[in-house]
């Protein structure tokens, strides 16, 4: 067994070997050409491909969730791009919807609930308990706001982000005086007004389209906002996009519920990679947000958090951390004590957010110096048998080529390690903008 694992950390990976590594640990053919070649060109030999593929979300998720330990907080950071420029996140967007589009064209009922029964070609006996599966969400929202005393308010303006066919904005509209049911997908907007035709009042209902990430900046005023298994569709910088201006667009006194994982294990998110590989792909895919970067944005526009809860509904808890938030926005009435909790908690969540980044640039120069110590010591064998006598050219090339690879991987961690400071530097300039009210109790009187 020992022999086989060293063969495997000897021999380079090829793209039929990424190709079998899909099928027979995942069970299926990769998305596409390019997540094959990004395979290639980042692994660097068989054994590491196959620790790459068994320790994947995907297969792991794929067996006994007992038979593997559940987060609980040991979970090392994700690296996750979220702060990009203008375009990219126009990009990104435009990415979401294509992919959206196409999935409402073909099948828009199981694309909402990946459900077989509610494939198109069994539609026609499962619609009606499509729709209805809606209301127990609104069961869960209400539960949660009651749990925190808050009673649900019909005179309230709600916004609903992510709407699909409308299989919850049917069972919001009796319930509030108006809903703006949003969505990025026109196919899936124009099946959700024809089959909640005769839904009660369906006439409080205004259905919008999302075409631009500028149309946010103008979103209506709201008293509610509700997303469930919505944001967890979208890459990163657009999750962060969405809840900043949800937040800026809620009223005071208003109230946020909304769910999103916080953690994948072994996810990350680089935008560039992103792009390249999963640009033309139309498939539906899952993403998290790390919790601080929420409790931040809602921070930053007054809102406090008055519960978090984990919810399971993104998938198992073996693999995965979904939490559903409840925020309310601070009311001009409001006492300064609940002010000055929700300064903290921008502070806190900002100082989590640079202690995780030290942590993973902590990482990457830990791997980066092994990296140079391996190149030092290559370069030194090189030189021995380039010296010699009777060297072994064979020898001597290998050595050349692995010398090579390994300066590929120094330039590689080197580049890593610029942008996760680059990170932390907008990070502590974010942290240097937030006031610091530290708690003093006034002294008494004649001291």
């Amino acid at each position: 067994m020992g022999n086989l694992q060293g063969n495997l950390g000897e021999q380079p990976v090829t793209p039929e070997a990424v190709r079998w590594a899909y099928r027979l640990v995942l069970g299926r053919e990769p998305e596409n050409q390019a997540v094959v070649d990004d395979c290639v060109a980042h692994v660097a030999d068989l054994g590491r491909l196959r620790e790459r593929f068994i320790s994947s979300s995907e297969f792991l998720e794929s067996q006994h969730a007992g038979t593997y330990t559940k987060t609980g907080g040991m979970e090392p950071p994700c690296r996750v791009d979220i702060d990009v420029d203008d375009a990219t996140r126009a990009r990104l967007l435009d990415h979401v919807a294509k992919s959206w589009t196409q999935l409402g064209e073909t099948e828009p009922y199981w694309s909402v609930m990946s459900d077989p029964a509610y494939l198109m070609e069994h539609i026609g006996e499962s619609r009606e308990a499509f729709l209805a599966t809606g209301r127990e969400n609104i069961g869960r929202l209400f539960a949660a706001l009651r749990r925190n005393g808050i009673e649900p308010n019909p005179e309230w303006d709600v916004f609903a982000l992510g709407c699909g066919l409308g299989r919850v904005t049917r069972w919001l509209a009796p319930e509030f005086r108006s809903v703006t049911a949003c969505d990025i997908s026109a196919p899936h907007l124009r099946l959700a007004q024809a089959i909640n035709a005769d839904a009660a009042e369906i006439g409080r209902v205004q259905w919008e389209l999302l075409r631009h990430p500028s149309e946010l900046q103008h979103l209506a005023r709201c008293d509610l906002f509700f997303s469930v298994i919505v944001l967890q569709h979208n890459p990163p910088p657009v999750i962060a996009l969405l809840l900043e201006n949800i937040a800026a667009s809620l009223r005071p006194g208003g109230v946020a519920f909304f769910q999103v994982p916080t953690y994948i294990r072994d996810y990350h998110f680089d935008v560039n990679e992103y792009l390249r590989v999963r640009e033309g792909n139309r498939d539906i895919e899952m993403h998290a947000l790390p919790q601080a970067r929420i409790l931040a944005t809602f921070a930053k526009h007054g809102c406090v958090p008055i519960e978090i809860f984990e919810d399971e509904l993104s998938g198992t808890s073996v693999t995965q951390r979904s939490n559903a938030f409840v925020f309310r926005k601070l009311a001009d009435d409001d006492s300064a004590a609940v002010d000055l909790a929700a300064l903290r908690m921008s502070n806190a969540a900002l100082r989590a957010e640079i202690t995780e980044m030290h942590t993973t640039v902590a990482g990457m120069l830990a791997q980066l110096a092994g990296v140079r110590a391996q190149l030092a010591e290559t370069h030194a064998q090189l030189v021995e048998i380039r010296a010699a006598a009777d060297h072994d050219r064979v020898t001597a090339r290998e050595a050349a080529r692995h010398a090579q690879s390994l300066e590929v991987d120094r330039l590689r961690l080197q580049q890593e390690i610029e942008t996760a400071n680059a990170r932390l530097a907008g990070i502590r300039h974010r942290f240097r903008a937030v006031p610091f009210l530290l708690p003093k109790e006034a002294p008494p009187h004649g001291q």
